[in-house]
C-alpha cells in the first residue's frame, strides 16, 4: 500500500472565524476548516506505487481544516485506483504542468468559493487547457442533500464554471461548531437556522473520488 501523509493537528485543529464570516450560499463558511500551511502537507500520497495511471492534483482552498480533509479523502480514492496524487493548498503552487489531471476544491465565503481558487483558475486557464479539470466545495449549504440545497450550492461554482467548464463537480457538506465561533457569529447564524455538526458525508466524499472521471 501506498504511503499516505497525515498530519496529527487535523484531529484537534478548532474552528476560529472572524465576525465578518458568513455562511454558504450567502450566510458565510463557518462549515469549513483548513489545515495549517505545511509545505509538505499531503503531498505525494501515492508515491512508489507501482503502475501508476496518471498524475493528479487536487488543490483546495480552505481557512481551517475541513477541506483538506476531503480533499485528503479524495486523494486516497484516486490512489487506490493506481494513480499517484499531490494534495496542497493552492497558495503552495508553482506549477501544473507535471500533472495529468486538476481537482480544484474549495471553502465557502458569503455564498462564493474563496478568491484564492479563483485566482488559480485565472492564473493558471492556459495551462489548465489540455487538461482534466473537476471541482469540488464544502459548504454549509450541504448539510442535507436535498435537489434545493444542490441546486443552492451549484451557483457558487458559477465564478468557476466561467473561466472553466468542469469533467464533473462534487457538493459536499463542511462542519460548524458554535462552541468555538464568536458570540456575534452564532447569532447570525441561529438567525438563519444554520445547524450545528460534521456534515461531512465520508461515503459520498469517497463515492465521488472512485468514479472521478480522469485521465
Amino acid at each position: 500500500m501506498a504511503k499516505i501523509q497525515r498530519r496529527q493537528f487535523l484531529k484537534t485543529a478548532g474552528i476560529g472565524l472572524g465576525a465578518t464570516t458568513l455562511a454558504c450560499a450567502g450566510l458565510g463558511y463557518l462549515a469549513v476548516q483548513a489545515p495549517a500551511h505545511d509545505e509538505a502537507f499531503y503531498e505525494s500520497i501515492g508515491e512508489g506505487k507501482n503502475n501508476l495511471k496518471s498524475k493528479i492534483l487536487i488543490a483546495y482552498a480552505s481557512k481551517l481544516g475541513s477541506t483538506g480533509d476531503v480533499a485528503q479523502a479524495i486523494g486516497e480514492e484516486l490512489t487506490a485506483r493506481g494513480n499517484t496524487v499531490d494534495v496542497k493548498l493552492v497558495g503552495d503552487l508553482q506549477d501544473v504542468s507535471p500533472y495529468d489531471s486538476i481537482l480544484l476544491g474549495s471553502a465557502v465565503r458569503i455564498g462564493r468559493w474563496l478568491p484564492e481558487a479563483i485566482g488559480f483558475l485565472e492564473q493558471n486557464v492556459n495551462s489548465l487547457a489540455s487538461k482534466s479539470v473537476s471541482y469540488f466545495t464544502v459548504c454549509i449549504t450541504m448539510h442535507q442533500d436535498t435537489p434545493e440545497n444542490r441546486a443552492l450550492a451549484q451557483e457558487i461554482t458559477n465564478a468557476a464554471r466561467a473561466i472553466r467548464k468542469p469533467a464533473a463537480e462534487g457538493f459536499f457538506g463542511g462542519r460548524i461548531d458554535y462552541g468555538t465561533i464568536s458570540f456575534m457569529e452564532q447569532m447570525i447564524l441561529r438567525a438563519k437556522n444554520v445547524p450545528e455538526g460534521d456534515f461531512r458525508d465520508w461515503d459520498a466524499i469517497r463515492a465521488w473520488g472512485k468514479q472521478l472521471p480522469i485521465r
